[in-house]
C-alpha cells in the first residue's frame, strides 16, 4: 500500500513550507510535493497522480481558477481545494462550480485545512474504488450492459419537483420546463414539510427549491435531502448578490443555484446537466449492486491486507526514521533490522549510550509477528545485584525476608513477546550462568521454586561496550555471548554519522508541537556548533539539546541557545567522561554572554560530572559502591551516568 500523496500549489514560499509541515504533522504518512507556479504543477501532475491537490486562487500567470480548469480535463477525479482570501466569496464560488472539493480561507486554520484534505482524499479513495467496480462490472457483463443499454435508457421519463410558496414561481417554472423539456414530468409543493412528503414517496431525478421559504427554509430542506435523498441533484434559487447564501449551499452539497430573476435557458440547461448526472449515478449504483455479491470475499481479504501493510508501514515510517539518514549511510542498519525482525534469533545490540538500541529493540519487535504481544524493557544496569535475579526469574512467597506474595519476573510477564535486556554488561557471572539456561532451554527457575516455569519470550540484549572485549577480559561468560549474539546490529556513534544536521532538523518540529513554541529553524552558526560538537550521550543527547534550544529561542535557533554544549576542547572533553586539564573549566569560554542561571546549570553539570568521574575511578567501576559514597540511590547514579555519557567499564579496566 503506497502512502498517499499530496500536492500544494502555492507562490508563498512561506506556506510552501508551512503547510507540508502541517500535514506531516498531523497526518501519518503522507508525502507532500510543492509547486510555486501552475506551470510547475501541471508538470507533477502529468507525471504522477495525486490523493488531492491544493491551490492558491491568486497566483501570477496561469491563476488557480485555471489551472483548476486544467486539473479536472487532465485528472478529473482529484479533487481539488482551493485557498482564497478572507471575504472572497465570489473566487470562492467561481471555485466551487469549476469542480473544486472545497475552500479554505486565509489565515489559513491549520486543523479545519487537515479535516477538509482528509475527507478529500477519503472522497478520492471512495470515487476510485467506484471506478474500479466499474471496470470489473463492464469487463464481465460486457453483454447485460448493451441489452440495458438498448431496452432500458429512456424508458422512464425524468421526474422534477419544484419547491417554492411564490405561487406564480410554481406556475411559470413547470410551463418553461415542458415548453423545453417536453419528455420532463414536473411535480410542485408550496412548502418544505409538503415536499418532503413527496420525496418520502418518490425518488425524483432532480429537485429544485428556493432558498427564501416561511417555517422550514431551502437550506434545512436541503439537509433533509442529502439525508433521505443524497444521489438526488438539489438547485437552489437565490435571491441576486447573497453570496453567503450561495456560498452555504454550495458547500451543503446543493448542485447549483439559480438566481432571481430566473434565465429561463440557464435554468433548464442547469436542470438537464443535473438530470443527466443523475442518471449516470443511477447506473453506477446499479452496478455496484450487481458486484457487491462478487465482491465482499475479495474485499475483507483487501481490507486485512490493508491493515497489516498500515501496521507495518507505520513501524517502518515512525521508529526508524530517527536512525535513517537523507543519504542512506544508516541503511544498512535498517535492512538488518527487517532481515531479523520475524526470525527467531537472539538479537545483540551494541553502541555508545544514546545511539537508539532500545529504538532498534522496539522496531524488531513492532516488525516481527510477536507486535500484538508485550515488549518489556529491563535496565539490568539500574537493578542492584542483589534484586537482579528476582526481578527476571520471579520468585515465589516465603523465598526470602520480605517475599510476601509470589511474583512473576520479567521473562514471565514478557509471554510470548520481546524481552529486550538493555545493558547486559552489568549481569553479574552468576545471573548470566542462569540466564544461558533460560536461553538454551527456554525455561527459567523462579526463586524458591522447585520447579522450572516455561518461558517463550523472544530474547533482544544490548550493551553499550563491546562484549566480546568483555569476555576477553573475564568480565562476560563466552558461552552466554555466542548464545546472545546469533544476530548482531552494531550502531554507529552520532559523532561518526554525517546526518546530525538531518536529525536536528527532525526533532526541531517535533519539540515545537510538543513544547508550543513556534522555533521555525536552526541557524548557520548553530548548525556549526551541532557539527563541531563530540556528542557524548549521542542521539539522545542531540534530541534534549534541541528541546532545551526550543525553549530558549524564539524563531530561530542561534549559538546562544546552545550553550549548554561547550566548544572548547577541555569541555569537550569533560563530557566525554574524562576530567579536564588542570586550570581548564566549562565556564572559561563557552558560556560568555549567557544568563547567571544558564551558567549556574551549567557549573552544576560539570561539579556532578568531575564527582562521579572521581568516585568511579575510587572504586574501580563499582556502580553500588559510587552511590553509597555519593550518599544517592543507585538509580539516580545510573539515571546521571546515561545523562553525561559516563561508562563504568573504562573504570573497571583500569583496576584488572
Amino acid at each position: 500500500m503506497t502512502a498517499p500523496h499530496v500536492l500544494i500549489v502555492d507562490d508563498d514560499p512561506a506556506l510552501l513550507a508551512a503547510l507540508p509541515e502541517a500535514l506531516r504533522l498531523r497526518m501519518d504518512g503522507v508525502t507532500v510535493d510543492t509547486a510555486d507556479s501552475g506551470a510547475a504543477a501541471l508538470d507533477r501532475i502529468a507525471a504522477r497522480e495525486y490523493e488531492a491537490i491544493v491551490i492558491d486562487v491568486k497566483m501570477p500567470g496561469m491563476d488557480g481558477l485555471a489551472l483548476l480548469a486544467e486539473i479536472r480535463a487532465r485528472r478529473p477525479d482529484t479533487p481539488v481545494l482551493m485557498i482564497t482570501g478572507h471575504g472572497e466569496h465570489a473566487l470562492a464560488i467561481q471555485a466551487l462550480r469549476g469542480g473544486a472539493y472545497d475552500f479554505i480561507q486565509k489565515p489559513i486554520d491549520r486543523d479545519h485545512f487537515v479535516a477538509a484534505l482528509s475527507r478529500a482524499m477519503r472522497a478520492h479513495a471512495l470515487n476510485r474504488r467506484v471506478k474500479d467496480r466499474q471496470v470489473a462490472l463492464e469487463r464481465c457483463t460486457g453483454e447485460l450492459e448493451q441489452i440495458v443499454e438498448k431496452f432500458g435508457r429512456g424508458s422512464e421519463q425524468p421526474r422534477v419537483l419544484i419547491v417554492d410558496d411564490d405561487p406564480a414561481l410554481l406556475q411559470a417554472l413547470p410551463q418553461a420546463l415542458q415548453l423545453r423539456m417536453a419528455e420532463a414530468t414536473v411535480e410542485t409543493a408550496d412548502s418544505a414539510a409538503v415536499a418532503l412528503d413527496r420525496i418520502a414517496a418518490r425518488d425524483y431525478d432532480a429537485i429544485v427549491t428556493d432558498i427564501k421559504m416561511p417555517g422550514m427554509d431551502g437550506l434545512e430542506l436541503l439537509a433533509e435531502i442529502r439525508t433521505h435523498r443524497p444521489d438526488t441533484p438539489t438547485l437552489m434559487i437565490t435571491g441576486h448578490g447573497e453570496h453567503d447564501l450561495v456560498v452555504h449551499a454550495l458547500r451543503a452539497g446543493a448542485y447549483d443555484f439559480i438566481q432571481k430573476p430566473i434565465d429561463r435557458d440557464y435554468f433548464v440547461a442547469s436542470l438537464r446537466r443535473a438530470i443527466e448526472m443523475r442518471a449516470l449515478s443511477r447506473r453506477v449504483k446499479e452496478q455496484q449492486l450487481a458486484l457487491e455479491r462478487h465482491l465482499n470475499e475479495l474485499e475483507a481479504i483487501v481490507e486485512e491486507r490493508t491493515r497489516e501493510l498500515r501496521e507495518t508501514n507505520k513501524v517502518i515510517e515512525s521508529p526508524l526514521r530517527f536512525l535513517m539518514g537523507p543519504n542512506g549511510q544508516m541503511e544498512k542498519i535498517v535492512e538488518q533490522i527487517k532481515q531479523v525482525a520475524d526470525s527467531p534469533l537472539t538479537v545483540l545490540v551494541e553502541g555508545e549510550t544514546g545511539t537508539g538500541k532500545e529504538l532498534v529493540a522496539r522496531a524488531i519487535h513492532r516488525l516481527s509477528s510477536r507486535r500484538e504481544k508485550p515488549f518489556v524493557a529491563v535496565d539490568c544496569g539500574a537493578i542492584p545485584d542483589t534484586l537482579i535475579e528476582s526481578e527476571l526469574f520471579g520468585y515465589e512467597k516465603g523465598a526470602f525476608t520480605g517475599a510476601h506474595q509470589r511474583k512473576e519476573g520479567q521473562f514471565q510477564l514478557a509471554g510470548g513477546g520481546t524481552l529486550f535486556l538493555d545493558e547486559i554488561v552489568n549481569l553479574p557471572l552468576p545471573t548470566q550462568a542462569k540466564l544461558l539456561r533460560a536461553l538454551q532451554e527456554r525455561q527459567v527457575q523462579p526463586l524458591g521454586s522447585k520447579r522450572p516455569v516455561r518461558v517463550a519470550a523472544r530474547i533482544i540484549a544490548a550493551s553499550n561496550v563491546p562484549l566480546e572485549r568483555e569476555v576477553r577480559a573475564g568480565r562476560f561468560r563466552q558461552d552466554v555471548y555466542y548464545r546472545l549474539n546469533e544476530f548482531g546490529i552494531t550502531l554507529p556513534p552520532l559523532r561518526e554519522r554525517d546526518d546530525i544536521l538531518h536529525l536536528a532538523n527532525e526533532f526541531l518540529p517535533e519539540a515545537s508541537m510538543e513544547l508550543g513554541r513556534p522555533c521555525r529553524k536552526i541557524s548557520e552558526a548553530a548548525a556549526q556548533v551541532l557539527l563541531r560538537y563530540p556528542w557524548p550521550g549521542n542521539v539522545r543527547e542531540l534530541r534534549n539539546v534541541i528541546r532545551r534550544a526550543i525553549l530558549l529561542a524564539s524563531d530561530v535557533i542561534e549559538p546562544e541557545h546552545l550553550s549548554v554544549l561547550p566548544v572548547d576542547p577541555s569541555a569537550a572533553t569533560a563530557l566525554r567522561g574524562e576530567p579536564p586539564p588542570v586550570g581548564s573549566s566549562l565556564l572559561d569560554s563557552s558560556l560568555v554572554g549567557s544568563s547567571l542561571k544558564v551558567i549556574a546549570e551549567a557549573a552544576a553539570a560539570d561539579a556532578e560530572r568531575r564527582a562521579i568521574h572521581q568516585v568511579l575511578q575510587a572504586t574501580r567501576g563499582n556502580k553500588t559502591e559510587a552511590a553509597r559514597l555519593l550518599r544517592t540511590d543507585y538509580k539516580t547514579l545510573h539515571r546521571k551516568m546515561k545523562q553525561y555519557g559516563i561508562d563504568a567499564g573504562p573504570f573497571r579496566e583500569s583496576s584488572a
